[in-house]
């Protein structure tokens, strides 16, 4: 249980170390009092020491102050989708306030059971409301705060009954999408119910029972309101809200553009015009505290990549940023009052409450909960842009963004190595996505990080399947993977051309797009040294590896590795090129996803090639065990520094491991060797 947040006092600043990054607390939920002038969190630290996570609910005042602890979190949770499948991403359950605003209400999973907690603001009173037979699913205040409405899954001896009979007859092939949701512990998935009985508890008596037709009409109506988003009206009765465009799925996504009027029924629409104003991922609306402009969340339109906070006037038509993306990562925002309080990111600060006003656009930090942050020495982090080189600017933005995170004791005399985390800049420069590379760490101990993003592929015109199919052309290039390649690779070059980075000593590494693009770039790029992946890349297990459901589902933009299909895959599938491969790689993978890169390892060992691997039971598409984040961290930094600064940590406990990886810069050598002798040199630069 995580009980407090420690007042911490400024001391000496240190380098970031690995067991800094690993400590960090994260902000898993944020929820506002009607009355806007209190907030509640529930924030979660790893424990790695015992592969466990603490959590605990705190609740704050939206001026400010101290955060008072009002509960425990229970277990953490992963984010788990309709189907029942996880990508492995923690997340936390929302909380909700009473009308009163005195209390704060939370579901909370704990010896495997969800059930409905509270807990007064004040901490003095935690209560578990519920103790159903099955886990609590969604729940709404209701009656004036007198009663819970919530909705349950099947009872859990239900289910458990029916997988194990399941897996006592043999699960269903086609029941599944994927192969590796058959191997994977807790499936097969199971499809969201949309009946999902509706209970009631009574506060006053603690009872609990099913709701009446009536109540459950109520309930939906709740969360209908929740869902579509009700109109906001400032004082003067206006009304501002984000009016829905339905696109067709295979060909425009669905937009939202902000839109206000000034009669009560709406009868009279006023829609902002303005590029700025319409977009897929626009999100608000709130009124300012004058109530004369509608403040807004959308992708700007410089690199479609990054949110500003946008404010409309509707009497004038003028569109301006009231905080733009140099302020940082926000997320969850919701009105109190006269600010905007959210969940924020900035460079060198973790995610922290802070609030935003409405006028000026001022942001003030509210909640602290990472006060250790202060005592450490960053280096400079600089922002800067480049243009996006692709044959087809219609599929990406022009410009695209990064950042440099120097070492502390930075010397533009030196020649630095660098290490690239290619995949997203945004927000806190934490570990990239995935939260593998711990990059501060990097810089502190004397490389320096390129933290860029992949360019974000969009289209006017194209949505779903088709924007796929585009991405994954031939004829086209494979814009998905060369524009990728390209943008990031010009980024390293505008870095080379400062003069204190030495391009013969380039890491990279990621997770997801930011290890598949990664491995591509290694079959066209001489001047990476050194890669250390999470697994996973663009090949024909992708078609291998769904079953016909899957096929039908995910409308696949891949042909059959066979015949014909074979020419299409070649240039792609980094397993047949692995002679172009000179950069020693370092595997980090999933159980889940071993067997979407067993081609490629068995292509690596037959050829020869310098690698090693590592596999972690009990994770999906990105790692949540604590234990295991500080071995790839730890690992991850052994190997960067090995390879790109001839370091090897004297710990005699890491001794094997330097040995077998000087095995393998034996082994790279050779090859090199062999290349140059064989005039069969086929790294032929970044072109």
């Amino acid at each position: 249980m995580l009980r407090a947040i420690p007042n911490v006092p400024a001391t000496r600043k240190h380098l970031m170390t690995i067991e800094d990054l690993l400590r960090l607390r994260d902000i898993d939920s944020l929820s506002v009092s009607a009355d806007g002038s209190h907030f509640a969190i529930l924030v979660r630290q790893g424990i790695p020491e015992r592969n466990t996570y603490r959590t605990g609910w705190f609740a704050g005042a939206a001026a400010g102050g101290d955060l008072v602890f009002i509960g425990d979190g229970g277990d953490a949770r992963l984010l788990t989708f309709s189907d029942g499948t996880t990508l492995g991403e923690l997340t936390g359950g929302p909380s909700r306030w009473s009308p009163d605003g005195i209390w704060v209400a939370y579901a909370l999973q704990r010896q495997g059971e969800v059930q409905l907690w509270r807990s007064r603001r004040d901490g003095r009173v935690v209560e578990q409301l519920t103790h159903n037979a099955a886990d609590v699913r969604d729940f709404r205040w209701g009656r004036g705060g007198e009663v819970i409405y919530f909705t349950v899954s099947p009872p859990r001896a239900e289910l458990e009954r029916s997988e194990q009979l399941q897996s006592w007859h043999g699960y269903y092939f086609n029941d599944f999408a994927r192969f590796s949701e058959i191997i994977n512990p807790g499936y097969p998935p199971r499809a969201d119910r949309q009946d999902l009985p509706v209970w009631v508890v009574d506060l006053k008596s603690r009872s609990e029972r099913n709701a009446t037709s009536e109540e459950s009409e109520s309930f939906e109506r709740l969360r209908r309101a929740d869902a579509s988003g009700e109109p906001v009206i400032n004082s003067s009765h206006e009304l501002a809200w984000l009016a829905r465009s339905n696109g067709n799925a295979a060909r425009e996504p669905t937009t939202f553009t902000v839109t206000t009027s000034s009669s009560i029924n709406a009868s009279e629409r006023l829609s902002c015009k303005m590029a700025k104003c319409s977009g897929p991922y626009v999100e608000g609306p709130w009124w300012s505290a004058d109530g004369g402009r509608v403040l807004f969340w959308n992708l700007d339109t410089h690199t479609g990549m990054e949110s500003a906070l946008y404010a409309w006037s509707p009497k004038t038509g003028s569109v301006s940023a009231l905080v733009d993306s140099s302020e940082g990562l926000f997320k969850e925002c919701t009105k109190a009052t006269k600010r905007l309080l959210c969940l924020r990111e900035t460079g060198t600060q973790p995610v922290h409450v802070a609030a935003i006003d409405t006028q000026s656009g001022a942001i003030e930090v509210v909640a602290d909960v990472n006060p250790e942050i202060k005592n450490i020495r960053f280096g400079n982090v600089e922002r800067f842009e480049w243009d996006v080189p692709t044959p087809t600017p219609k599929l990406f933005p022009k410009r695209c963004f990064g950042y440099v995170l120097y070492p502390p004791n930075f010397d533009a005399a030196r020649k630095y190595p660098v290490f690239i985390a290619p995949y997203s800049a945004s927000g806190f420069h934490r570990g990239d996505v995935g939260d593998e590379q711990p990059l501060f760490a990097y810089a502190a101990n004397g490389i320096v990080v390129l933290h860029t993003s992949f360019p974000f592929a969009t289209s006017k015109d194209l949505a779903g399947a088709a924007l796929e199919r585009a991405l994954f052309s031939s004829e086209l290039g494979f814009p998905y993977l060369t524009t990728m390649m390209k943008s990031t690779l010009r980024a390293l070059d505008l870095l080379v051309a400062r003069g204190f980075v030495d391009d013969a000593r380039v890491g990279i590494g990621g997770v997801s797009q930011g290890s598949g693009n990664s491995l591509y770039m290694l079959t066209k790029e001489h001047r990476i040294a050194a890669a250390s992946v999470g697994g996973g890349y663009i090949g024909p297990w992708l078609y291998y590896s769904t079953t016909p459901r899957g096929r039908a589902e995910t409308q696949d933009w891949y042909p059959a590795p066979v015949g014909a299909g074979l020419s299409w895959w070649n240039p792609i599938d980094i397993a047949q090129h692995v002679d172009s491969i000179r950069a020693p790689i370092l595997f980090n993978i999933s159980a889940l996803e071993i067997e979407q890169n067993t081609s490629l390892l068995r292509s690596l060992e037959d050829a020869a090639e310098p690698f090693d691997a590592y596999v972690f039971p009990g994770e999906y598409h990105e790692k949540w065990q604590p234990a295991h984040r500080q071995a790839i961290y730890q690992r991850n930094l052994d190997w960067f520094r090995f390879w790109l600064q001839e370091y090897e940590d004297p710990d005699p406990g890491k001794a094997e491991q330097y040995q077998r990886w000087r095995e393998l810069r034996k082994l790279r050598d050779a090859q090199d060797t062999k290349r140059a002798e064989g005039g069969t040199e086929s790294l032929k630069g970044h072109g």
